[in-house]
């Protein structure tokens, strides 16, 4: 983020390539920082913050670098973006998506960990300040569930998506095949909250339809 930061302040216009669905890195993850025991959010959040606003940087999240081609002054980088089945430019980060849905998957944030939500956003000071689906090679899915019970309309169809992109002088885009969705469902605890989630969502359902 730094490195991003001192070149947009230069001038130069950056594409920041993250390929989770938040930008932060491991810094993000830790608590306290050697040698001063700082809390590491307290000394990334400017910087989140700036680089989300900072008009010479665009953020490209979800998204991992292919290969890299050209020379000195002229490089073509050619990046993948993966469907996040949910449009930042309009999601709220209201949670409504993730209170509802009833899949249970373990944990991104916490290494496995824990467990979460398939609708999920990394961590609560995510940048962007969005939420994001993640679906697995299967067509069972909860996201009727979630399409039912989304007011503000920020999940769009999960058609294909991906992204080809040379970003020296010129732009690109193709289309990759999307992932279809999942539950992953493992132990008997885990399926005893997914089970209460999924009645917790129809009988949300119901109330809302009458």
């Amino acid at each position: 983020m730094q490195a991003s930061l001192d070149l947009a302040n230069s001038g130069f216009k950056v594409y920041l390539v993250e390929e989770g669905t938040a930008i932060g890195g491991r810094m993000a993850q830790l608590d306290k920082t050697f040698p001063t025991n700082d809390c590491s959010m307290c000394i990334i959040s400017p910087r989140l913050v700036e680089t989300a606003r900072h008009l010479n940087i665009q953020l490209m999240t979800d998204t991992e670098v292919l290969k890299v081609e050209g020379e000195k002054g002229n490089f073509t980088v050619f990046v993948r973006r993966k469907p996040r089945y949910i449009d930042v430019t309009k999601c709220t980060g209201c949670s409504e998506c993730a209170q509802v849905c009833p899949v249970i998957i373990p944990g991104h944030f916490d290494e496995g960990m824990r467990v979460q939500r398939a609708a999920y956003k990394l961590y609560p000071q995510a940048v962007p300040n969005a939420y994001a689906i993640e679906k697995k090679a299967s067509r069972r899915a909860a996201t009727p569930v979630l399409q039912a019970s989304a007011p503000r309309g920020t999940l769009p169809s999960s058609g294909r998506g991906g992204t080809r992109m040379p970003c020296a002088s010129s732009r690109k885009i193709t289309r990759f095949p999307a992932f279809a969705a999942a539950s992953v469902i493992t132990g008997a605890r885990t399926r005893a909250t997914a089970h209460s989630l999924i009645n917790h969502s129809t009988s949300r359902l119901e109330a809302l339809r009458h």
